[in-house]
């Protein structure tokens, strides 16, 4: 049983009161045998120990009703943390596709960056004069870059290029 729980374990007690009346209850053939005054007596008690008995039965009512609340309580907590963690999947999911298309265009861009650079050496080694990047650029439209993937390849290409040559 959990220690948030607002009300006890009742079942002892309704084992009690289920006693009491069981001991109230008397059986046929005592009822029979027993003369005015003891039937009195008897009825006395009964009766006192069903009023003890419709006592805690109210208590019992009222017990139920604060545990039907608290759990009604639990329950639209319960419904409040599922819709946040669905929130949260959903953020992460987002978030996870949101870093692999960045990675994506990291890679075309270090793609790039390679294209630009592979055309500047071949311009160094063979001695030509001038340097073709239009070609490059031509080349990166032709296997499917966009015109921003070719200007950001271009931009880390010549921060790349300024470092080598600073």
């Amino acid at each position: 049983m959990s220690s948030r729980m607002p009300i006890k374990n009742t079942c002892p007690e309704i084992d009690g009161y289920i006693s009491k009346i069981n001991r109230a209850i008397s059986s046929k053939s005592v009822l029979v045998g027993a003369d005015y005054d003891d039937l009195m007596t008897m009825a006395i008690e009964m009766s006192d120990e069903l009023s003890n008995c419709v006592d805690y039965l109210e208590k019992l009512r009222s017990s139920n009703d604060t545990l039907r609340e608290w759990g009604k309580d639990e329950a639209d907590e319960v419904d409040e943390l599922k819709s946040k963690v669905l929130e949260l999947e959903n953020e992460l999911e987002n978030t996870v596709i949101e870093m692999r298309e960045e990675a994506t265009q990291h890679e075309k861009i270090m793609c790039g960056t390679y294209y630009l650079l592979a055309s500047y050496r071949n311009r160094s080694t063979s001695g030509a004069i001038g340097w073709n990047y239009k070609k490059a650029y031509k080349e990166m439209f032709e296997d499917g870059f966009t015109f921003r993937e070719v200007v950001n390849s271009a931009k880390s290409f010549e921060k790349m290029a300024g470092k080598n040559n600073g």
